[in-house]
């Protein structure tokens, strides 16, 4: 009879662990992908009477959101990369820990198109709010981390992530 696995006890297979680290990274490009589908039809705008620069200034703030959320994404999953590098292993805590990560992620396209003219500032509170639980939970996986230094790659490297 095997005995059930602890609610801590880490996952000790690299290939579940890799699964966990490919399938953020997919998510992280889907989400980086939708930021773009707002902007897709705005060259369809342009025409002989219009300039390019005309029709970029009217739909500035739908670029400079694209932009902007394209940076914070790109950000927050270097963070979460930097960090998962000190990783060997997973457990429950740090598996529900991940997916709130990539929710907020999944979350911030969305939000990003709430950005227009009308609902600027209902969005920005959201967009505020997800970017706080993203960070939240990145710094909530680095904690338990250092908690539960079973799941880390012993060495140098990490002991140097640890201590900063």
């Amino acid at each position: 009879m095997v005995a059930p696995m602890s609610e801590y006890q880490s996952r000790r297979t690299e290939e579940g662990f890799r699964r966990l680290i490919a399938f953020s990274d997919a998510v992280v490009a889907i989400a980086l992908t939708l930021l773009v589908l707002p902007l897709a039809d705005i060259p369809d705008e342009i025409a002989d009477e219009t300039s390019v620069g005309t029709v970029l200034s009217d739909h500035l703030s739908d670029i400079v959101s694209f932009a902007v959320s394209f940076i914070v994404i790109w950000v927050l999953w270097r963070n979460h990369h930097r960090m998962m590098e000190n990783f060997r292993a997973y457990d429950k805590v740090l598996f529900e820990l991940h997916f709130v990560w990539l929710l907020t992620i999944v979350i911030l396209p969305f939000v990003t198109a709430m950005m227009d003219n009308r609902h600027v500032d209902r969005a920005n509170a959201a967009y505020i709010g997800v970017l706080a639980v993203s960070i939240m939970s990145l710094v909530a996986m680095t904690a338990w981390g250092r908690r539960h230094r079973e799941l880390l790659i012993a060495g140098e490297d990490t002991e140097d992530w640890l201590a900063h």
